[in-house]
């Protein structure tokens, strides 16, 4: 008992004396410069020449007050850097309101996983050619990890079930999983691993996962869908605790590649444990014991490779894992907070679980989806709503992955009965109606769209659904008619973080291809801003302190050296980003024209 009070007792000193060590940026003049810091009002947006930093927050902005607040600062002889723009343009930091970074960092910054790219796969024979590859290099018995399986985005991909994978890999356990993360495969190696009878067709997982069968062998097909189905597999992969012990390096990466897109904050909508217990337990619920200061205990104990992270973290836990938090939420201010719970009330469109009123379209697409034409179940229940209730009793706010119509109806029907002012979240709401637009506006509630359903889907949504749902899919033109607070999101990793990608998107309604949607759903680029600005700082209960370069908050912001509004947001570059007055990123100088000047005051 003594021992273990010292040891407690050592490592609160050690913290301390790490915690203590830390200094506060000084004061940081922007000159030269045009700056938007408000996108709260899209038609009247204010413009400013200068904005003053002190101590990691906005003093003041535009000419007239930076005088002022000058002037105190002289009198109290307080330092000051002055930072010349050349011209340049300044913005809010971008926030990502719905994304997942632990998952992020493992299929995209570990290594683990094999990634099928339509970057350098586009034919089946390039295909072939990287499976065999795959096979060669690896010694046999050892597992071999796949990701990135979309038929919709590589023309021709054959399904990547049990037989295939047999003939490929005999004497590799095999695990791939879907570009969407809700659908995947397992050869039979890798079934008898996890303990998986191939000839017993009911495997007890929970409501709406499912492992494929076939009526004619009578035989799983390796075919999974949804989280259970995927973990049942998943979980008895082997990892060394070698690999564990780099979850935060590679969490760091990929806190880099956010703040290389302009993000400052980013929100993670549920932490993926799909790879077994080494990942369960991650660096963000680790955090969430040192509170505002999580990432200087990192560095002082070794735990993260950098002095602070880039970003804030806004998390919301999966409501299976609660036991995991204490009740209600965090409410401080560092760079970690907990603010909800998430459900996930269906699926993708490409795994066939999303609950729509009407059913699939059938096409060619989705026989290689094994995609029926019957109705995805719903995936939440009675019991559900009741956990959903005690827990915004307890303060939390609620977030719905809810793609169909049908879902999204089921949601509705419950976010009414909750107390009004919980500023609850719909999750990616693609197939959402006008209608049902209105609801989410009279009952105060937001949606949260991934858009990059529109940019890297949009022709296999109107062959999935039909040209009407498809066309309409993520209907922002709806959603800004009705005053729908609204924000726009990346879902990392299923899609690459990409702040600018986003909002030329909305604002273009073009696809990857330069294909043109509905002009109906086109916004302002000013709207798409203000919707990775001042409402996902809303949407996260941070309105006050984040979103906005105002008088208090937090200096958040990036450095772009062409005007958004009167350039095309997709050629747009992030110069710089800048966390909490601290520069965070800086691109190599010769993707921007002129580099700022710093000059002692």
């Amino acid at each position: 008992m003594r021992q273990k009070a010292f040891h407690t007792f050592r490592q609160a000193l050690l913290l301390w004396l790490c915690l203590s060590s830390q200094t506060q940026a000084e004061s940081l003049l922007l000159t030269n410069a045009t700056i938007y810091p408000d996108f709260r009002k899209p038609q009247q947006l204010p413009k400013a020449e200068q904005l003053l930093i002190s101590e990691g927050r906005v003093l003041a902005v535009g000419r007239e007050d930076v005088a002022k607040a000058l002037s105190e600062m002289q009198k109290l002889k307080q330092d000051l850097t002055e930072l010349d723009l050349k011209g340049r343009y300044v913005l809010p930091g971008f926030i990502e309101s719905h994304t997942h970074p632990l998952a992020y960092a493992i299929f995209s910054k570990s290594g683990l996983f094999h990634q099928l790219s339509p970057d350098h796969l586009r034919s089946m024979e390039d295909v072939s050619l990287f499976l065999s590859g795959l096979r060669d290099q690896t010694k046999a018995g050892e597992w071999i990890l796949i990701s990135g399986w979309d038929p919709a985005a590589i023309p021709g991909l054959p399904k990547f079930d049990r037989p295939f994978l047999d003939r490929i890999f005999p004497e590799h356990p095999v695990f791939v999983l879907a570009q969407t993360m809700h659908s995947g495969f397992a050869n039979s190696l890798a079934m008898k691993k996890a303990d998986i009878d191939i000839r017993q067709k009911e495997q007890g997982l929970a409501s709406g996962s499912s492992m494929d069968w076939d009526t004619a062998s009578g035989e799983l097909t390796g075919r999974l869908y949804e989280q259970d189905a995927l973990r049942r597999v998943s979980r008895h992969i082997p990892l060394s605790f070698a690999i564990a012990r780099n979850i935060l390096k590679w969490l760091d990466l990929a806190y880099r590649e956010y703040s290389r897109e302009g993000y400052t904050t980013i929100a993670a909508l549920g932490i993926i444990d799909m790879l077994g217990p080494w990942f369960s337990i991650p660096a963000v619920k680790i955090s969430s014991q040192y509170r505002g200061r999580m990432a200087d205990a990192f560095r002082c104990f070794g735990l993260s490779t950098v002095e602070r992270p880039p970003v804030n973290i806004i998390a919301y836990y999966f409501h299976t894992d609660l036991s995991s938090w204490s009740s209600g939420p965090d409410t401080g201010e560092g760079y970690f907070r907990r603010i909800g719970i998430k459900f996930h009330g269906d699926g993708s469109p490409y795994a066939g679980s999303m609950a729509m009123s009407a059913p699939y379209q059938k096409s060619k697409l989705a026989e290689v989806l094994d995609i029926g034409s019957g109705q995805a179940p719903l995936l939440l229940d009675h019991s559900h709503f009741e956990l959903m209730k005690e827990r915004v009793r307890q303060g939390d706010q609620v977030a719905v992955h809810a793609h169909g119509d049908r879902t999204i109806e089921q949601i509705l029907g419950w976010y009414s009965q909750l107390p009004r002012g919980g500023r609850h979240r719909l999750e990616h709401a693609g197939n959402i109606s006008e209608e049902q637009l209105r609801d989410v506006a009279r009952l105060g509630l937001s949606v949260s769209f991934y858009l990059d359903h529109i940019y890297y889907y949009a022709e296999a949504l109107e062959e999935l659904l039909g040209p009407e749902r498809g066309r309409n899919f993520m209907p922002l033109g709806w959603a800004l008619r009705h005053n729908v607070i609204f924000s726009l999101h990346s879902d990392s990793p299923a899609s690459p973080p990409g702040a600018f990608r986003l909002i030329a998107t909305a604002a273009g309604r073009r696809d990857i291809n330069g294909r043109p949607g509905l002009a109906e759903h086109r916004i302002p680029v000013a709207e798409a801003i203000r919707a990775m600005t001042s409402n996902a700082a809303w949407q996260l209960h941070a309105e006050n302190r984040i979103g906005t370069l105002a008088a208090g908050f937090d200096a958040d912001f990036i450095v772009v050296s062409q005007d958004p509004l009167t350039h095309d947001p997709a050629s747009i570059q992030v110069d710089e980003t800048y966390k909490s007055g601290e520069r965070v990123w800086s691109a190599p100088p010769s993707s921007h024209s002129m580099p700022p000047q710093l000059h002692k005051k």
